[in-house]
């Protein structure tokens, strides 16, 4: 295999320390994802994923997600599975999906995609161009799990009422039931569970999470000669329980967050 060329965020390894994956070019020249035990020498390329980069592994190092581009030039998010080396489509290549992240419990996958549109005319060929279209979406692993944007319920409780003599200390404690660490994902119907996150679109890169915060980073528009919206690219911290969002430093060339993620590097 061959790395020239390929972005050096194109290589990860597995959270368990055991496996390695990369975007290479093979004999024939096309690129695709690469597989390597990091005990050996030896990497095989993954069937199906030609022209995909930028692998994620999920927590539990199961599993892989990328994106590839469709014939129409959109890319769709894709997952590979170790276990049965299937590869699971997860969007439709009918909008412009990238950027793909597993959260750090398993629970979501995170990606961007282009689906806003809100065209610029420009002042003298009447063309126009969109900008600021891209959103993030979160989208529930598990059929059954409830999208983390459900309305919050404002039930109030009724409080001042005694228990009754006698049954105070005899209610036993709920225990919580034993969960594991397992990744679950139900593949139907995972692309139309994502649901957009509620911040303002924009020219979004950076996509990562940790302990509940998803973090990201606005970029200026862009013309011809350089930046032509005085604004400065952004670090943002969106919590997903506090639905909040948080503008963290600012200008921001590019960040990296520690494997805990508890502190962040950036230039």
């Amino acid at each position: 295999f061959d790395m020239s060329g390929i972005n050096s965020g194109s290589l990860t390894i597995s959270p368990d320390g055991r496996l390695v994956t990369f975007a290479a070019k093979g004999a024939d020249g096309n690129t695709s994802l690469w597989l390597r035990a990091l005990g050996d020498l030896d990497a095989r390329p993954i069937p199906g994923t030609e022209g995909a980069t930028f692998p994620f592994w999920s927590p539990d190092s199961r599993y892989i997600t990328y994106a590839k581009h469709h014939a129409n030039t959109f890319t769709s998010i894709y997952i590979y599975s170790l276990a049965d080396s299937r590869i699971h489509e997860v969007t439709n290549g009918y909008t412009n999906d990238y950027d793909p992240i597993f959260d750090m419990e398993g629970k979501y996958l995170i990606f961007l995609s282009d689906r806003n549109y809100n065209g610029v005319i420009g002042n003298f060929d009447m063309e126009f161009t969109d900008t600021k279209s891209t959103g993030i979406y979160v989208a529930p692993l598990q059929a059954d799990s409830v999208s983390p944007f459900t309305p919050k319920n404002d039930e109030v409780k009724i409080t001042g009422q005694k228990k009754e003599e006698g049954k105070a200390g005899t209610e036993k404690k709920a225990t919580k039931p034993e969960t594991s660490k397992d990744v679950k994902i139900d593949f139907a119907g995972l692309g139309s569970r994502a649901v957009e996150v509620p911040i303002p679109t924009n020219n979004l890169g950076g996509l990562s999470e940790a302990g509940g915060n998803i973090y990201y980073v606005t970029l200026p528009t862009t013309g011809l000669s350089g930046n032509t919206s005085g604004q400065e690219s952004a670090l943002h911290c969106y919590n997903l329980a506090n639905r909040e969002d948080t503008k963290m430093l600012s200008p921001v060339d590019g960040y990296d967050l520690s494997a805990d993620g508890k502190s962040v590097m950036y230039q």
